[in-house]
């Protein structure tokens, strides 16, 4: 079978990424200032409660799958054999989450606020066992994943602009949310066909599955209850507004996240047939070039959105979310921390077959996020939510990094990480002394944050090329037209 073009796979990888940036740039700002904090609390709210049982309906078989999958791909009667057993262990696993589900909200009093919108967005676990995306990652079909990507995402904001216009469409709101998923996951059932038959009767073993995707399961759940936990407490500690101020410091910062994971996780499928195959320079030269390129685009986006939150928070969401503001800049921060994790995530541990240290790493920083978060949201608000999720994410990275060493510790890692902070320490200073001075003047708060970030994104290049930092050149020889 023919191997598919890395760089394209990255490059859809991205585009996907840099939609899935544009489009909640577009929407989210329409919708905080129409529904207001207390409604994007709400719909947040039930939608961080949905998604626990989304979670379990998953049970960490998307990673597990992806892996399998990539050794099977060319075997066709085994894949066909593996998607039915993954389908049917899917199927039973989203069937007990959806009666947990519809059972839970009529007998917690405290969901009965929520109860029509948990039920509106609780409707995407009846359509979870549609949700092939990991197989065609696992085919680095990264093409026909953006593509669908960019379709739902056009009807979704079409959809968006006819019907909301008021704070009291917040249920039409959430109903567009869930009919993108639902689309998406109906639409990837009928392009299976293109790999397997999952109509075709074949003798299916699922249970031998469950070990290894168990496994992926607990470092799912514990990463799900790590990313949900802060929006579900400040919901039941302070209220629906404070969650809509926590989900406008979240959004900027998780956008440009996933930029950075989405195009980490593309690489995945090739780091593990790498090391599957025995060959370690290549394997080696992944991780090496991948280490440059993640700090080269995540630390200036950290420090630049830290520096420029106030006005980003502004622009963004409105004066009404300024209260975001102390949590937008830890948020920001962790971008770095997110994006190098990604890369050791996809690129060493999940190759090497190293789950139980996501699992561990995971689970430690998911009590120390609830631990942090018990003591400092009573006190600190969404504040304290954010500062506890920047502990919890140290702590996990620490372990982290304890466990790869051998593979992350290496001079050719380590040194272009050190000169990408140093470059972006310089271009701090360019960014902050031009957003101080601009301010002072009171010049447009637009004009400003544009000019603030022009300044950044010449003086970042600046001090690349003068640093010769080889992530730099590379781009430049790409835009040159001189790598193919």
């Amino acid at each position: 079978m023919k191997t598919k073009s890395l760089k394209k796979n990255a490059l859809y990888g991205f585009i996907r990424s840099f939609m899935n940036i544009a489009f909640p740039i577009i929407t989210f700002p329409y919708a905080s200032r129409v529904l207001m904090p207390e409604n994007i609390g709400k719909v947040n709210f039930a939608n961080s409660i949905v998604d626990y049982f989304l979670m379990l309906a998953a049970l960490g078989i998307s990673t597990y799958a992806t892996r399998e999958a990539t050794k099977l791909k060319n075997d066709k009667p085994k894949l066909n054999q593996f998607v039915r057993e993954i389908i049917a262990l899917t199927l039973f696993s989203t069937l007990i989450s959806a009666t947990l589900l519809f059972t839970g909200i009529f007998f917690i009093s405290r969901l009965s606020e929520y109860r029509l919108l948990i039920i509106l967005i609780g409707t995407k676990l009846l359509f979870n066992t549609m949700d092939f995306g990991w197989l065609f990652v696992a085919e680095e079909d990264q093409k026909y994943i953006t593509l669908r990507s960019i379709l739902f995402q056009i009807i979704s904001l079409i959809a968006l602009f006819t019907f909301v216009h008021s704070p009291k469409d917040y249920i039409i709101y959430a109903i567009i949310g869930v009919f993108s998923s639902v689309g998406s996951n109906i639409y990837n059932l009928i392009y299976t066909r293109k790999y397997v038959n999952i109509f075709e009767k074949t003798e299916i073993h699922p249970i031998h599955h469950l070990k290894g995707i168990l496994v992926f399961f607990g470092n799912n759940f514990a990463i799900k209850l790590y990313s949900m936990i802060d929006t579900t407490m400040v919901g039941l500690i302070i209220g629906n507004a404070a969650v809509g101020y926590y989900t406008a410091a979240n959004k900027v910062s998780s956008m440009v996240s996933s930029l950075i994971k989405s195009s980490l996780a593309t690489l995945m499928p090739r780091g593990t047939s790498y090391f599957d195959s025995n060959k370690q320079e290549e394997f080696k030269n992944l991780i090496k070039k991948s280490a440059g390129a993640t700090s080269f685009f995540a630390f200036p986006a950290a420090l630049g959105l830290t520096i420029l939150s106030k006005p980003v928070i502004i622009i963004f969401c409105g004066e009404n979310y300024l209260p975001a503001q102390g949590s937008m800049q830890i948020m920001s921060l962790l971008i770095i921390l997110y994006a190098i994790n990604s890369m050791v995530n996809n690129l060493i541990i999940v190759p090497l077959h190293k789950e139980k240290i996501l699992l561990t790493s995971q689970i430690a920083a998911c009590i120390t996020d609830i631990i942090f978060n018990a003591i400092l949201i009573p006190t600190k608000g969404v504040w304290g939510a954010s500062l506890a999720t920047f502990i919890a994410q140290c702590v996990m990275f620490s372990i982290r990094l304890a466990y790869v060493s051998k593979w992350f510790f290496k001079k050719e890692i380590i040194l272009p990480i050190i000169q990408v902070a140093f470059i972006t320490l310089l271009m701090s200073l360019c960014v902050y002394f031009v957003y101080n001075f601009l301010e002072m003047r009171e010049i447009s708060l637009v004009i400003t944050t544009l000019l603030s970030i022009i300044v950044g994104v010449i003086a970042y290049t600046f001090f690349s090329l003068l640093f010769r930092n080889k992530t730099a050149f590379q781009i430049l020889q790409i835009l040159k037209g001189k790598v193919l």
